[in-house]
């Protein structure tokens, strides 16, 4: 989460506040990282660490604070699965230093055995909401997605390119009937997006 970078003086702890926490890095920060355990088949969720990062962060360093996470927790009975995070410069940096990769050829790792029970498995995976504003854009960026061939046959597709131009033209279609064909889209979607119409999940769910 982007932060105002600044130095401030705390009255009430009588210290200067706006440095960087992150063990063995320095300097002004300008980002908050959140660390949180969350229910998978129950709804609850606790924040457990919080940091004052900087654009430069080095993965290794939040590896150590996750593993100690992931011992505390599981010391108190609970099973840590998974690791979700956005698609950030410093998540991916979390990823590499655990050896998780995902790459343009369909070589995908997002497995590791477990760091404390080796015969289980520990998932890396991207928050769904901004996995989908990334393919939303990729796909305005780029006018087209190729899907897997796998992917296509599977689920008796015609194509294995999805392409901007016909969602465009779908929204064009309807933009004055009363009745829409996909009542979420409408032509303003493919307007030049401002900073809060891409942070906006919903438009990208829609599309």
């Amino acid at each position: 989460m982007y932060i105002n970078a600044c130095i401030v003086y705390d009255v009430a702890s009588k210290t200067f506040l706006g440095n960087v926490t992150l063990p063995d890095h320095e300097g002004v920060a300008n980002h908050g990282l959140v660390f949180m355990l969350g229910g998978i088949s129950s709804r609850w969720k606790q924040t457990v660490a919080y940091y004052f990062t900087s654009d430069s962060v080095r993965g290794h360093t939040f590896k150590a604070i996750i593993d100690e996470i992931i011992s505390r927790a599981e010391s108190l009975g609970h099973h840590v699965h998974s690791i979700t995070s956005d698609m950030g410069a410093s998540n991916k940096s979390i990823w590499m230093s655990y050896g998780v990769h995902c790459k343009s050829n369909r070589n995908v790792k997002n497995i590791i055995s477990h760091p404390f029970e080796p015969e289980r498995n520990l998932y890396f995976m991207a928050d769904v909401p901004h996995l989908l504003k990334n393919i939303k854009q990729s796909l305005f960026n780029n006018k087209f997605i190729t899907i897997p061939d796998d992917v296509m046959i599977n689920n008796n597709l015609t194509s294995n390119i999805v392409d901007c131009k016909h969602i465009e033209q779908l929204a064009n279609h309807q933009d004055d009937l009363e009745l829409k064909l996909v009542h979420k889209i409408n032509v303003n979607d493919f307007k030049k997006p401002n900073h809060f119409d891409k942070m906006k999940v919903s438009k990208s769910k829609n599309i």
